[in-house]
């Protein structure tokens, strides 16, 4: 049965909330000790249903019925005990442990003797009070960044030139608002960074990802210029002047396509 490990994860996290904020601490505290009140509370209807059945089923039991009643005021005695560590939630770690061990050794010897008790009354031995708690029961939720603040924080690395963490916040905002219009922006500057880190071969691919993909972008004919230079730095010419062609030809009107004229008349010499 599973649950001494729901409230083991419980009081794991309220041992480890002495390190938060203050305000933070005690929101976190009081979600957990919520949660273990409410598995109690399960335990309890359990203990009841389980009473039932042994007076219907069992009541030539009276040994086990003895253990029940027994059990039931332990049980009530521990109930007591979660008001105590409400009161204490803000006291040293080291009393959060006592209170932490001691509520872990008794329960687990409820828990025993419950399931016990429901073999002898023809229940299922199968959990009765719910799932396992979530590992980050009782945390301080994370807001959410929207769309332009995430793009804003990659950006502002991109301006910092921390080239290599723009890359990073940039793709996690492609792969969180996959539609933006501004998912094109953050390709050519995943493109950019690479470019101007001189890692050529990676920023050609990146380039040519930007004009897959958003073939609308208004940095395109940027894009196909730089890849021209990236091919010419990388010494492949051939490959340099395709480009360069290609910006004149598409972009006739362009600056990048004067600059490529330039680049091509340089070539020749």
């Amino acid at each position: 049965m599973k649950r001494i490990g729901f409230l083991l994860v419980v009081f794991s996290f309220i041992v480890l909330s002495g390190c938060w904020p203050t305000t933070q601490k005690s929101q976190a505290t009081d979600a957990r000790l919520q949660a273990l009140e409410t598995h109690v509370n399960d335990m309890d209807n359990t203990l009841k249903a389980t009473k039932d059945t042994l007076d219907a089923n069992v009541g030539s039991m009276a040994d086990a019925s003895v253990s029940f009643d027994n059990m039931r005021q332990e049980f009530e005695v521990l109930k007591g005990s979660i008001d105590e560590e409400k009161h204490a939630k803000n006291t040293t770690t080291n009393e959060y442990k006592n209170l932490k061990s001691y509520l872990d050794e008794r329960f687990a010897k409820i828990d025993k003797r419950l399931g016990t008790l429901e073999k002898k009354a023809g229940i299922a031995t199968t959990d009765t009070v719910g799932e396992p708690l979530p590992d980050n029961l009782g945390a301080v939720p994370v807001a959410r960044k929207s769309e332009e603040e995430s793009y804003q924080d990659a950006f502002a690395e991109y301006k910092k030139q921390h080239y290599d963490n723009a890359r990073k916040l940039f793709g996690s905002f492609q792969k969180q608002f996959p539609q933006s219009p501004k998912a094109a922006d953050a390709q050519y500057f995943i493109a950019e960074s690479l470019f101007l880190q001189k890692n050529y071969t990676d920023a050609i691919l990146a380039y040519d990802e930007l004009t897959s993909k958003y073939p609308k972008s208004s940095h395109i004919s940027q894009a196909i210029l730089n890849q021209a230079i990236a091919f010419e730095q990388m010494g492949q010419k051939f490959d340099a002047k395709l480009f360069y062609e290609k910006v004149i030809s598409q972009y006739p009107n362009s600056e990048e396509a004067k600059i490529a004229k330039k680049k091509l008349s340089l070539m020749k010499k």
